[in-house]
C-alpha cells in the first residue's frame, strides 16, 4: 500500500509529465540501440545506421526533458521534499541514454562484424539488456503509485544485472579465446563491455528508486 506518493507529492504535474516522457525515452534509446546492434549482427548497415540515428535522437529528447525538469527544482516551483531524491534519480537515469549514446556513435565508425560463435549469445545479451531497462522504467512510474512494487520491480533489475554479467563474461570468454586477436577483436570486446554497462547504469538508478520508497514508504 502507499502511503506516501513519493513523485506526485509535489505540486507541478508538468515535471510529472516530463518524468514519465523523459524515462520512456531513455527506455526507447536503449531498444534502438539493440536494434541496431541486432541489424550489424545480420550484416544490416543501412539498417543498423539507421536505429543507430534514433539512439541518438531519443538521447537528446531524453536530455531536454532532463534539463527542464532540473530547472524546476532548482527554481523551486516543486517543494523541497525529496527535491534532492529527484534531482539524484534524474542524472544517474540520464546515464543510460548516454551510455547508449556512446555505443551507437562508436557502432556507426567501427561497423563491427560479429563472429559467428557468439551471435546468439549477444542476442540474448541484448535482449536482457533491454530488459533492464524496460523494469527500471516501470518502477519509476511505480513510484508514484505504488512504493511496494517500486521495490519489487527494481529488485528485478538487480537480478537481471547479474544475469547480463555472466553472460557477458561468458561472449568475452568465447571472442577471446581465438589465438590470434587482432584490433578488431578489441574492439568489439569494449564494445560488447558498453553494452554490458548500460545495464549496469539501469541498476545504479534501481537502486536510488529502492532508496526512494524505502525511505517515504510509511
Amino acid at each position: 500500500m502507499n502511503l506516501f506518493p513519493v513523485i506526485r507529492g509535489d505540486r507541478s504535474e508538468k515535471f510529472y509529465d516530463q518524468l514519465d516522457k523523459f524515462i520512456t525515452d531513455v527506455h526507447n534509446s536503449v531498444v534502438s540501440l539493440s536494434r541496431s546492434v541486432e541489424s550489424y549482427l545480420n550484416g544490416n548497415e543501412k539498417l543498423a545506421y539507421d536505429f543507430g540515428k534514433q539512439v541518438i535522437s531519443l538521447e537528446e529528447s531524453a536530455d531536454a526533458r532532463r534539463r527542464v525538469m532540473e530547472r524546476e527544482l532548482y527554481s523551486g516551483v516543486l517543494i523541497p521534499f525529496g527535491r534532492e531524491d529527484k534531482y539524484e534519480l534524474i542524472e544517474t537515469i540520464d546515464d543510460i541514454a548516454d551510455k547508449a549514446e556512446i555505443i551507437a556513435r562508436l557502432s556507426k565508425y567501427e561497423k563491427p562484424k560479429i563472429p559467428q560463435n557468439i551471435k546468439k549469445d549477444l542476442v540474448k545479451l541484448l535482449g536482457l539488456v533491454v530488459n533492464t531497462s524496460y523494469l527500471l522504467k516501470e518502477s519509476v512510474k511505480f513510484l508514484s503509485t505504488d512504493l511496494d512494487k517500486a521495490i519489487k520491480t527494481s529488485s528485478k533489475v538487480n537480478i537481471e544485472r547479474e544475469i547480463v554479467r555472466e553472460l557477458e563474461f561468458k561472449i568475452l570468454k568465447k571472442l577471446l579465446s581465438t589465438p590470434k586477436i587482432d584490433f578488431k577483436t578489441i574492439l568489439l570486446k569494449e564494445l560488447i563491455s558498453l553494452i554490458g554497462q548500460v545495464a549496469d547504469k539501469a541498476e545504479e538508478a534501481s537502486d536510488r528508486v529502492i532508496s526512494m520508497a524505502v525511505k517515504y514508504q510509511g
